[in-house]
């Protein structure tokens, strides 16, 4: 009883307290890849813009794909950001809602790096609306090796550079060229000096524009090349300058902005209270079944370290058996554990007992047979009976047709799991397929050590 007391006055002091809540400021809809060479960036940057919606009092939501985008959905939304998607293979409603959301200035947008991916990619024609939104350009090439360059800010004055370094380094890039320079159909706010390549490249275009807005359009838009490497937001001028587009570009013209809050407030205040009443009644209705409740996918456990999943167990083993013993079965238990290419063994160091090495899972995540391919760090350390056997440093990897994906590290997506925001149906699958495969290997490995 004292249990259900706990969670009534819980859920009343919600009720009471929605009343002081401020409303979120705004609310942004961010479309992203989750694939291909940006998954990094990707990941990094919703790790990023959670923390600063969070902090900043606004609320984000994350799309991988234009399904959704209609009139409707974006009619929710005061800010666009499309963080390293490509202008091409849109829904044809997605396309004319969305052109209806710049012309008309419904809300504000931020395009990312691969936004300006012009041209005719995979079977789609170039979508010649968003290249007059660009400046009336094409893509031409790209640095495939990448370099590091200055940028140098153009319009100090404007809003977004504020508290940005008149120059500026970025670490690596693959800066893209266009067929013309977009300078004349837009307002350039930076541009990067081509003479400070390192090293050097011969893929350039003379006058090379990497920020910029366009003023013909009644949205406030911003485009900002850099966005292939995560590293971007170790950059103090590089996170400056996103947050100050949020804030520039999600800015509603004060005449719009009064009258929407007046017509608004009283009806979503009524609106959070009538919520909460709801869940108490459901939080009510499900006490008896909190036990049931366990097995909810997000409750999934994992052992952790330092916010990683790292599994890191000893063994006590029969008292006869001595280190060098256990060092051969750890060695020899090791070559053959893993049957997937990539596994290795990368120490043997007899006197240390240290046996480590490179694991490989192959797990299947769909009926179609869509798979990861999942590796990760082994360490064994033996003493005489006993052992110790780490396994952490894991990285993932999606198979999918026609896309060259690369190894991910697995906290950005355990993280969106853990707290109920999955990437795709897959990760379920995902990961109680990795927790099913390490209980199976750490039994294998307790027989051997033990036998």
């Amino acid at each position: 009883m004292k249990k259900i007391a706990s969670i009534i006055g819980f859920c009343v002091l919600g009720i009471c307290s929605a009343w002081g809540q401020k409303a979120p400021r705004f609310k942004v809809i961010a479309l992203y890849e989750n694939g291909g060479h940006h998954i990094e960036y990707s990941r990094a940057a919703k790790i990023w813009l959670d923390k600063l919606a969070a902090d900043s009092n606004f609320t984000i939501d994350y799309i991988q794909n234009t399904d959704k985008i209609d009139d409707a959905f974006l009619a929710n939304y005061q800010l666009f950001i499309q963080l390293d998607y490509a202008p091409y293979g849109w829904k044809e409603k997605a396309v004319t809602a969305f052109q209806n959301y710049i012309e008309q200035g419904k809300g504000g947008w931020i395009g990312f790096h691969h936004a300006t991916l012009l041209g005719e990619f995979d079977g789609y024609p170039m979508w010649q609306w968003f290249s007059k939104f660009m400046g009336d350009t094409r893509y031409k090439n790209y640095i495939a090796t990448f370099v590091k360059a200055k940028v140098n800010i153009e319009d100090k004055t404007h809003p977004v550079m504020k508290g940005v370094s008149p120059a500026f380094i970025v670490e690596k890039e693959e800066f893209y060229t266009y067929e013309k320079s977009m300078r004349p159909n837009v307002h350039v706010l930076a541009s990067v000096d081509e003479g400070t390549y390192v090293p050097n490249s011969e893929i350039k275009m003379g006058d090379h524009p990497v920020v910029w807005t366009n003023p013909n359009y009644k949205a406030r838009n911003i485009y900002i090349f850099m966005g292939h490497s995560p590293i971007l937001f170790e950059s103090r001028d590089y996170t400056t300058l996103f947050s100050n587009a949020i804030f520039w570009a999600a800015e509603i013209r004060k005449s719009e902005c009064r009258l929407r809050k007046f017509l608004k407030l009283r009806k979503f205040e009524a609106f959070r209270i009538e919520n909460m009443i709801k869940k108490i009644i459901i939080a009510l209705s499900l006490l008896p079944c909190m036990c049931i409740a366990q097995s909810d996918p997000h409750t999934l456990a994992m052992q952790m370290k330092d916010g990683k999943i790292y599994f890191d167990n000893a063994y006590s083993l029969n008292a006869g058996l001595k280190k060098d013993e256990l060092f051969n079965r750890a060695a020899n238990w090791l070559k053959g554990a893993f049957q997937y290419p990539g596994k290795s063994i990368d120490v043997t160091d007899s006197k240390k007992g240290e046996v480590a090495g490179t694991g490989v899972f192959k797990i299947i995540t769909s009926e179609s047979g869509h798979y990861y391919w999942l590796k990760f760090t082994v360490n064994i350390v033996v003493h005489n009976a006993t052992y110790e056997l780490k396994v952490h440093d894991f990285y993932e990897k999606p198979i999918e047709s026609g896309i060259s994906n690369e190894y991910s590290k697995i906290e950005y997506r355990w993280w969106d799991y853990r707290q109920g925001k999955p990437w795709g149906p897959e990760d379920k699958p995902l990961f109680e397929g990795m927790r099913k495969d390490l209980n199976e290997i750490m039994a294998s490995l307790e027989t051997t050590m033990s036998k």
